[in-house]
């Protein structure tokens, strides 16, 4: 009799070919007809297909029924990328001790791959053995195994299997024309924002010899870097009063004259400094005039850049001219050291006049 076949998870089910038999449209003892029927599915799914036939001499229909199970596997990779040191220092700044110095310190980022799907992943295009990990501005890309539990390719295949995590890391020199600064506002640090893109294949082994290549995978992520360049100066004035009002350069003055130094501390780059030390080789004791109009015991830099003052008063003495020479030192948040030097220079005068006289003869008429 006739065969209607149904599915309740598909349609339309198609007839496919006849085995063992000669396609009458009757289904004969021994005979096997075949069916068809496509359909997409998203998730684990369990269908359930009925058949009933009419039996020629008898007046009872006749069904069964058949079950199948279908697991759907996607393949899924993330990646998240970190900036191991998100401040480094750009290589014009004049530092002259710290960890910067005599060589800059590189951009550090650390990379984490993993397999958020149910697939392993092949991390290569299938052709050179490279993984498919890239920085847009950090060009050497390697990998470096992980630490604990996650120990990267765990079992050694080559897949990024489902739960493992795959490490890698870049290095590179950063500076400041890498980075964008805000118009109009310099000087300020420049931010260098860089993004990863990694790509994986999923694999479905079918019980071949090779594997199913799925559609690729991506993820990216991005991270910033801060680069700065402190700057610090220092200009020293002689002044004639210790209110800093009467200040001229090379005064010329009498001796035993105190002479009071204004001295003006500049932060002329992008980054707070801290003053750590101030001398001067004539002077002995700095008092802290003005500056820091926010009362944060830092030397703010640049949009919001101060100028300290300071002031030492000395008694100048021959010979002349009298010169000294200030030093100011800073540190910047990297923990580098910064100087500055200047110095200043007062004339001495001390007039005399000598008079001499003498008579022509000691004797007159």
């Amino acid at each position: 009799g006739g065969i209607a076949p149904t599915d309740d998870r598909c349609a339309p089910v198609d007839f496919l070919s006849v085995v063992n038999g000669n396609a009458d449209a009757f289904l004969e003892p021994g005979e096997i007809w075949r069916f068809t029927c496509s359909a997409v599915i998203n998730v684990d799914t369990l269908n359930t297909a009925t058949v009933v036939g009419e039996p020629v001499e008898l007046t009872t229909p006749l069904s069964d029924t058949d079950t199948a199970f279908v697991e759907v596997r996607a393949g899924a990779i993330a990646v998240t990328k970190e900036a191991l040191r998100p401040v480094v220092l750009d290589s014009n700044a004049d530092a002259f001790a710290g960890g910067d110095v005599p060589v800059r310190r590189l951009a550090s980022y650390l990379y984490a791959v993993g397999n958020t799907g149910s697939l392993p992943l092949d991390l290569t295009d299938g052709v050179n053995t490279d993984p498919r990990i890239s920085d847009d501005t950090c060009p050497n890309v390697t990998s470096v195994p992980l630490a604990g539990d996650n120990v990267g390719d765990a079992n050694n295949d080559g897949r990024l299997d489902v739960d493992e995590v795959w490490q890698f890391e870049c290095v590179q020199q950063l500076d400041k024309s890498d980075g964008v600064t805000p118009p109009g506002l310099d000087p300020l640090p420049a931010v260098v924002t860089n993004t990863v893109d990694v790509t994986g294949t999923p694999l479905l082994d079918n019980g071949g010899s090779a594997p199913v290549r799925g559609p690729d995978v991506a993820a990216t992520d991005t991270a910033a870097v801060l680069v700065i360049e402190p700057a610090l100066t220092l200009t020293k004035t002689p002044c004639l009063d210790v209110g800093l009002t009467t200040c001229v350069d090379d005064p010329l003055v009498r001796p035993g004259t105190d002479v009071t130094y204004r001295y003006e501390v500049a932060n002329t780059g992008d980054s707070g400094l801290v003053l750590a030390a101030a001398s001067d080789d004539r002077c002995a004791t700095f008092e802290y005039v003005s500056g820091d109009a926010n009362g944060n015991d830092l030397l703010d830099g640049g949009s919001a850049a101060e100028t300290w003052v300071y002031r030492c008063t000395a008694a100048v003495a021959l010979p002349s001219p009298v010169v000294n020479t200030a030093v100011v030192i800073a540190v910047c948040p990297l923990g580098n050291l910064y100087a500055a030097t200047a110095t200043a220079q007062v004339r001495i005068f001390d007039p005399a006049i000598d008079l001499v006289k003498s008579v022509s003869s000691n004797f007159v008429p």
